[in-house]
């Protein structure tokens, strides 16, 4: 609250991949340094969740029966989660700037190793892998062609074979043996799309791509010798590619934009026809080539990214993929340049506090009004994050630096940001803390109990890592009722409070010595008495640095300031529990 440090970069979700511990296809991608372009004051960057023209691929751990996900937003940035079939896990920040999906694979499945490649902003392949932890970004040189990207496949440990679409419209191929790169070898053909590759027995390879023609076709390396092209037909969108399971499930998006799926043929073995799958995702598909995998069960699974920027998948290979669920994305973030302490919103607007100024923003974070003197009218300069409840804006407000402390609510009229009165926190009834004891740092409102819930900054004049402690005052009379501590989870620099179905959630910072951005800092959720203290959302998910500030919720979204960005988190029924 009263240290700012500001990030200047914009991000947008866009790319999801599914990855295989074992074997995989996917789609293009790029990467390198960080993004640049020019962010005007209180004109929001507002994103979507997927990147134009690119998709998902897939794959699974065969010791873990997870299928590792990749995706990268509008800024470049690869992300990464662990998702099991019960449920997702957290995304977490990768680096690198890329502009279409990824492809992954894992080589050897016995360690977990996994290796990604994408397209680098230079046009050359680029290339990270996991090996109980990640390895910077390397170049492996090439040229790829503009919008696509890469496809790995491997089928033996130690072995991978990596196939891009280079300038000139040809399939090139580029392999790892266990201890060298080869150098690259054109496999001829004309390409418009991401090809796609898989293996399904050793030494054998399988790769695929749309031709001019708009259809599928298929190359084949049987163990000495590269088969000629092979169109099998059909007709996939434009900008989109095909993705192939290790079980020679193939599938695309047909020109319709719905999924199509054939069992291509081994050997002499004649391919299915093109056929239509038995279920389909709740939103429409974007125009971005699918991915799937065979996982750990025995089936396969296909993904998508939809028009809204989800991702769904389906694993019900045994009844025709009719039972579809959603994977969910990293999250997206807003920039906004005079947001520094904290947002809420009455659900049709949203509410930005920056030290001293209060505004009153439309849903797409364009300034409709603006209260300049609205920390003056509480009788401060530094203002706490706060929420909007029943037409009343609530924020704290206080002297930075303390000259002296101030524990000061003020309330604004929520429809012109107009000031409405300002409550002492520190005389009111009920005998309550001073305010250097209380050292505010945001307020929530808990209607369900009646109670305003102001989170303290932390132990005043000190950067002794406590419990968060949390002070309860009456909504309507606003007497001093008592106060908690978050349970087991110690913390330095607390910042905003927010309450949503039942639970608090807060942020906090821990910051290394001499500052810098937040280490060990998040959001945790805590049951209203401060019991049951858990971690839901680590620093490393604000890729943007910056000290993480106040936070609400819109409808089922989390969203959290950091560093002048607004992150915007999927709720997850199991916070709390």
């Amino acid at each position: 609250m009263k240290r700012k440090r500001i990030a200047m970069s914009s991000i947008a979700l866009a790319t999801l991949m599914v990855v295989s511990l074992f074997a995989v296809v996917s789609s293009a991608a790029s990467v390198s340094g960080q993004a640049s372009g020019t962010i005007t004051p209180l004109a929001p960057n507002l994103v979507s969740s997927m990147m134009t023209d690119t998709g998902p691929a897939a794959s699974t751990s065969f010791t873990t029966g997870q299928t590792q996900i990749f995706a990268v937003d509008s800024n470049g940035t690869l992300w990464n989660t662990s998702m099991a079939l019960s449920g997702n896990g957290t995304w977490n920040p990768l680096g690198g700037v890329c502009t279409s999906s990824p492809a992954a694979v894992s080589m050897n499945y016995s360690y977990l190793r996994i290796d990604v490649f994408v397209r680098g902003s230079n046009g050359a392949l680029y290339h990270k892998y996991y090996q109980n932890g990640w390895s910077g970004w390397g170049s492996l040189g090439g040229q790829l062609a503009p919008g696509t990207g890469p496809a790995v496949a491997s089928w033996s440990a130690g072995r991978l074979d990596v196939f891009v679409e280079g300038t000139d419209g040809a399939l090139w191929h580029k392999w790892w043996n266990g201890a060298t790169w080869s150098g690259w070898q054109s496999l001829g053909g004309k390409l418009t799309s991401s090809p796609a590759a898989t293996s399904n027995a050793a030494n054998n390879i399988y790769a695929f791509a749309r031709g001019t023609d708009g259809a599928v076709w298929q190359k084949y390396w049987n163990g000495s010798t590269w088969s000629s092209w092979k169109s099998l037909g059909g007709q996939i969108a434009t900008n989109t590619g095909p993705a192939v399971s290790q079980d020679l499930n193939l599938f695309v998006q047909g020109t319709d934009h719905k999924l199509r799926r054939m069992g291509v043929g081994v050997g002499s073995a004649k391919s299915t026809a093109w056929g239509t799958l038995g279920g389909a995702p709740p939103e429409a598909l974007s125009t971005s080539s699918p991915g799937t995998v065979v996982l750990i069960t025995g089936q396969t699974l296909v993904c998508v990214s939809s028009t809204t920027g989800n991702v769904w998948y389906s694993a019900d290979s045994l009844d025709n993929w009719k039972v579809w669920q959603s994977a969910g994305s990293p999250p997206v973030s807003t920039y906004q340049s005079e947001i520094t302490q904290g947002i809420a919103n009455d659900g049709t607007y949203n509410y930005v506090m920056s030290n001293t100024a209060l505004y009153k923003c439309d849903a797409n974070w364009d300034v409709i009004m603006t209260n300049g003197q609205a920390a003056a009218q509480c009788g401060g300069n530094h203002f706490g994050p706060g929420p909007v409840y029943n037409g009343i804006l609530y924020v704290l407000c206080t002297e930075d630096p303390p000259a002296p402390e101030l524990a000061h609510l003020g309330l604004f009229n929520a429809s012109n940001l107009s000031f409405i009165s300002m409550v002492d926190l520190t005389k009111v009834t009920g005998n309550p803390p001073t305010a250097d004891q209380m050292n505010i740092g945001g307020v929530a409102v808990n209607p369900d109990a009646g109670l305003l819930a102001v989170l303290s900054y932390g132990p005043y004049g000190s950067t002794a890592v406590t419990n968060a402690p949390v002070f309860t005052f009456n909504l309507t009379t606003f007497a001093y009722e008592g106060s908690f501590q978050a349970s087991n989870h110690p913390t330095i620099y607390n910042q905003g409070i927010c309450y949503y179905a039942g639970h608090y959630y807060y942020s906090y910072d821990n910051p290394p010595a001499g500052g810098a951005t937040s280490v060990n800092g998040g959001v945790a959720v805590m049951n209203t008495d401060g019991t049951n203290t858990t971690q839901i959302i680590p620093a490393t998910a604000f890729v943007h640095g910056g000290e993480i500030e106040g936070l609400d919720f819109r409808s089922d979204f989390l969203r959290v300031l950091c560093g002048r960005y607004v992150y915007t988190f999927p709720f997850q029924a199991t916070w709390g529990q």
